[in-house]
């Protein structure tokens, strides 16, 4: 803090100096009374008159402690908060024919680009189910069976497979269980003809692939339980594939070659399925629209 400046005019001696006005401020002030007598220099602002006063007489000059700042005549600018742009929340409310169910899907959120994938396209599944059917029926000789071994463990078991885990990661948790499922069972099966038979008597190579298909058919069970929510297609397709899998059990764990030649049979009916299957999700992505009706199931 300043001190407070104090300036005092001590009475002069009557000798002292000659009556009259010398500059000895110059500030701000505008107003000055000075005697009418004493001339007033230009540009002088404040002036001090020393003349002679009376003994004990002191002038005395406080200067105030504050300093008054006076409002700014124009109010302060105000700017607004700009609004935050909500999230943009999309969500699918109407499944494909054959797809999950009927509902709000789980929401994308953010810029990303929204791109449909077909969810039923059991064309691998289609394919090697149709190649060994046609041998189980007896319409191809035995005599091609590595050729099945091959597309099995390549097309209709890693592929499928492949598909089943995008299915998974898509939250599509039917089709990627069937998919990884049926594509796990024919890289077994491919495996176990190609490479692990052999390893077994050839009298028990019956109960071997019987106890294979025994093994699985729960799961065909429970696939096709659950498949009661998708469409009617797809129940009897998986109905079609459970039969055949208890025949084609049957007859090789009991050395029955006519359950085995019913269960080719079987095999080719289900192999069609797939494929109609496929054909109409390919449509419906292509087109845009329902081609193929595939009678989906509502929830109940």
């Amino acid at each position: 803090m300043k001190p407070v400046p104090v300036m005092t005019t001590v009475v002069p001696p009557l000798s002292g100096p000659d009556v009259g006005a010398r500059p000895l401020i110059v500030g701000a002030a505008t107003k000055v009374k000075i005697p009418a007598d004493v001339p007033v220099p230009l540009g002088v602002v404040t002036l001090t008159v020393a003349a002679p006063l009376p003994a004990a007489v002191t002038a005395v000059i406080c200067v105030a402690e504050l300093t008054t700042k006076l409002a700014a005549a124009v109010p302060p600018n105000w700017t607004a908060v700009a609004p935050v742009n909500p999230v943009p929340v999309m969500t699918t409310l109407v499944p494909p024919l054959a797809g999950p169910d009927v509902g709000a899907s789980p929401m994308t959120v953010g810029a990303g680009m929204n791109v449909k994938v077909p969810a039923d396209v059991p064309v691998p599944f289609a394919v090697v189910t149709l190649m060994l059917s046609l041998i189980n029926a007896k319409a191809i000789t035995t005599d091609v069976t590595p050729v099945v071994f091959s597309v099995g463990l390549i097309f209709g078991g890693t592929t499928q497979l492949i598909g089943g885990l995008i299915q998974l990661r898509n939250g599509n948790t039917f089709q990627g269980s069937l998919f990884t499922c049926f594509g796990a069972f024919w890289i077994s099966l491919a495996a176990i003809l190609q490479w692990y038979l052999k390893e077994v008597p050839a009298a028990q190579a019956g109960h071997a692939l019987g106890l294979l298909l025994y093994g699985f058919t729960p799961l065909v069970v429970v696939l096709w339980l659950a498949s009661f929510r998708t469409s009617r297609v797809v129940v009897v397709a998986l109905g079609t594939v459970l039969v055949t899998f208890l025949l084609l059990g049957a007859g090789n764990y009991g050395g029955h070659a006519t359950l085995i030649q019913i269960g080719g049979f079987t095999g080719i009916l289900a192999a069609v399925l797939a494929f109609y299957l496929a054909l109409a999700e390919l449509c419906e992505f292509s087109y845009g629209r329902t081609v193929l009706p595939v009678w989906p199931l509502a929830k109940v």
